[in-house]
C-alpha cells in the first residue's frame, strides 16, 4: 500500500504539470467544462499515447509506468448541474489492457462506454470529487463476478476527475490461496495436522458420537527416498492421499498427519465401520495405478463412544493398532513391492524373467557341485533373482542403449548394486541375500566396484552368481552378438584370476564341457 500511495502522489503531480488549471480570468473554484458536444481531438485520443497539452517525456512515462490502471476523465454535464457521463481524456497502458486494446483504440470513448450503466451510477460521486477535492472509493463488480476493482477518483486539476483501479479479484484469489495453505498440505492436496486438530476438538461434542479415528502409516517411505529420490517418495505420498480419498466418505476429514502419516476424523461412525473403510483403503492401495514400488499404508482404528472417553485415549489405542498393523504386513508389504520392481524390471529391460531361470538352474548346480547347505542353496535361489534389482532406479533408456554410456550415466549404472543392497535389506525375507547382492559386481583382483573387495573377501554366492552371470550374458547376447559355448569358457578362463573366481570358472566348465549344446 505504501508504494501505491507513493505512485499516487507523484501521478498527481505529473497530471498537474500535463493538465495545468486554465480559469477563467476574474473567476474562483472549479473550471467551467467545456460543453458536451466538445470531443477529444485526435491529439488527445487515447491511443495517441501523447496528452493533449504536448506532456513532458518524464511525467508521461510515469503515467504510463503506473502499475495500476488509470484513467483521466473530463465530465459530462446535464441540467443545472450533474454528471451524465465523462470523456476520457487520456488513459495509462495498464489501463489500456483492462479496457482491452480494441476499445482503447477508440477516440469517442466515455465511462459509460467502457463500463456500461454500473459506472453511471456513481456520477454523483464523480461530481463531488471534481467540486471538493476530496478522493472518493468505491467498489466496481463486472458482470461475472470475477472483474472486481477497488476504484480511487481524485481531483488531479480543475475541471477533471481521474480513477485509479485495483484489482480486488486478484488480491481475493491471494487472500484465498493464501488460507487454502493455511489449512491444506502443500504436497497432497489434504488438510494438514493444524486443521485437523481444530476439527477433533470441534467435532468432540455428544451429537457427533461415536467419533472414529483411522491413522495410516505409509511402509517404505525412506526406502523409496534412498533409492529413487525424493521425487517418487513425494509421488508415493499423494498414491496414499488418492487411495484414502477413493475410499473415505464425502463428509470424512483427511489430513496428512505428518511425513508419511494420515489420519481421518469420521464423525457419526463406529468402530466396526471404521473397519470397512479400513479394508476399502487397502483394496484402493493394493489395485490403483500405483508407482512401480506400489507402497501400502498400515491402518489402526478407534471411536470414541460417549463423553467419559477422552479423545487422547482414542488417538493412542488407533495409533496402537497401526504398529500392530505394520508388523504384520511387514513381510507381505516387503515381498509385494519387490515383485512389483521385478515385473517392471523384466518387463521394460534386458534383465528378463528367462535370465534369471538360467542363472538360477546354474548357480544351484555349481553349489551343489561344492557342497552348499540347504540355506546356502536359497540364498543363491534369491540371488539370482534379485541380484540387479537395484537397476530400477536408473533409466530405462540408459539400461537398454546399445551404444557407449557417458561418464555420468555409467555413475549412475555402477550405483544399482548399493541401490539393490537398500532394497533387498529392507525386507526381512530377503535381508540374508543383501551383501552377495552389493558385491556381486567385485572382481577376484580387487579392481571390481562399489567396494574394491579382492579374493576371498567377497562372499562365495557373489562370485558364483558374477561367473554365471557373464556366461549366460555371452552365450545369449543380451549386450552383444551371442557367442558359443566354448567361446563363453574361453572368456571366462582368460579373465580367471583377475575379475572371476578360479575355482568357480573350473567348477562351471568342469558342469558343461562334457554336455551337448
Amino acid at each position: 500500500m505504501d508504494e501505491t500511495k507513493a505512485h499516487d502522489s507523484r501521478f498527481r503531480a505529473a497530471l498537474q504539470r500535463l493538465f495545468p488549471s486554465r480559469k477563467p480570468a476574474g473567476t474562483s473554484g472549479m473550471a467551467t467544462p467545456p460543453p458536451a458536444s466538445q470531443k477529444p481531438s485526435s491529439a488527445s485520443s487515447p491511443a495517441s499515447g501523447q496528452s493533449r497539452t504536448g506532456a513532458p517525456s518524464l511525467a508521461r512515462a510515469l503515467f504510463d509506468r503506473l502499475p495500476a490502471p488509470c484513467v483521466l476523465c473530463r465530465p459530462h454535464p446535464s441540467g443545472e448541474f450533474g454528471f451524465e457521463d465523462a470523456d476520457v481524456l487520456d488513459m495509462n497502458a495498464a489501463f489500456r489492457r483492462l479496457a482491452g486494446q480494441d476499445l482503447a483504440r477508440e477516440h469517442d470513448l466515455s465511462l459509460a462506454r467502457l463500463f456500461g450503466p454500473a459506472f453511471r451510477d456513481h456520477m454523483p460521486l464523480f461530481e463531488r470529487v471534481t467540486a471538493s477535492g476530496r478522493p472518493e472509493s468505491f467498489e466496481l463488480e463486472q458482470g461475472n463476478g470475477r472483474d472486481v476493482h477497488w476504484v480511487t477518483a481524485f481531483r488531479p486539476a480543475p475541471g477533471l476527475f481521474a480513477c485509479l483501479f485495483e484489482d480486488l479479484a486478484a488480491e481475493r484469489e491471494r487472500n484465498a490461496r493464501i488460507e487454502y495453505l493455511g489449512h491444506h498440505d502443500s504436497l497432497t492436496g489434504l488438510y494438514n495436522r493444524a486443521f485437523c486438530e481444530e476439527e477433533i476438538r470441534r467435532l468432540d461434542t455428544a451429537r457427533q458420537y461415536p467419533l472414529a479415528l483411522i491413522i495410516g502409516d505409509m511402509n517404505g517411505l525412506k526406502l523409496i527416498n534412498d533409492v529413487f529420490g525424493h521425487t517418487q517418495g513425494d509421488e508415493a505420498l499423494c498414491y496414499i492421499a488418492d487411495c484414502f480419498r477413493m475410499a473415505c466418505r464425502t463428509e470424512d476429514i483427511i489430513a496428512r498427519w505428518g511425513g508419511d502419516e494420515y489420519l481421518v476424523l469420521l464423525p457419526r461412525t463406529s468402530a466396526q465401520d471404521a473397519a470397512t473403510i479400513c479394508a476399502r483403503i487397502r483394496k484402493a492401495c493394493r489395485e490403483g495405478d500405483a508407482p512401480l514400488t506400489r507402497p501400502g499404508v498400515a491402518l489402526g482404528y478407534g471411536a470414541k463412544t460417549h463423553e467419559g472417553q477422552d479423545i487422547a485415549d482414542v488417538l493412542r489405542t488407533a495409533e496402537q493398532a497401526m504398529y500392530e498393523d505394520k508388523v504384520r504386513l511387514a513381510r507381505h508389504q516387503g515381498g509385494e513391492s519387490l515383485k512389483s520392481m521385478l515385473d517392471a524390471l523384466h518387463e521394460s529391460t534386458r534383465e528378463t524373467e528367462a535370465h534369471a531361470r538360467r542363472l538360477h538352474r546354474l548357480t544351484q548346480r555349481i553349489g551343489q557341485r561344492m557342497g552348499l547347505d540347504a540355506h546356502e542353496l536359497e540364498r543363491l535361489e534369491r540371488l539370482s533373482l534379485l541380484h540387479d534389482i537395484g537397476k530400477i532406479a536408473v533409466p530405462v533408456e540408459i539400461l537398454n542403449r546399445d551404444g557407449p554410456l557417458s561418464e555420468e550415466e555409467w555413475a549412475l549404472v555402477r550405483r544399482h548394486p548399493e541401490n539393490g543392497y537398500r532394497i533387498v535389506l529392507a525386507s526381512r525375507e530377503t535381508s540374508p541375500v543383501a551383501d552377495a547382492v552389493l558385491t556381486h559386481h567385485e572382481h577376484w583382483d580387487g579392481n571390481g566396484y562399489p567396494q574394491g573387495l579382492a579374493g576371498e573377501s567377497i562372499p562365495l554366492a557373489a562370485r558364483i552368481l558374477e561367473v554365471v552371470d557373464a556366461y549366460d550374458v555371452m552365450r545369449h547376447g543380451m549386450y552383444q552378438p551371442p557367442r558359443s559355448r566354448e567361446e563363453a569358457l574361453a572368456e571366462l578362463k582368460r579373465c580367471a584370476g583377475t575379475q572371476f573366481d578360479p575355482a568357480v570358472v573350473r567348477m562351471l566348465a568342469d558342469l558343461l564341457e562334457g554336455e551337448t549344446e
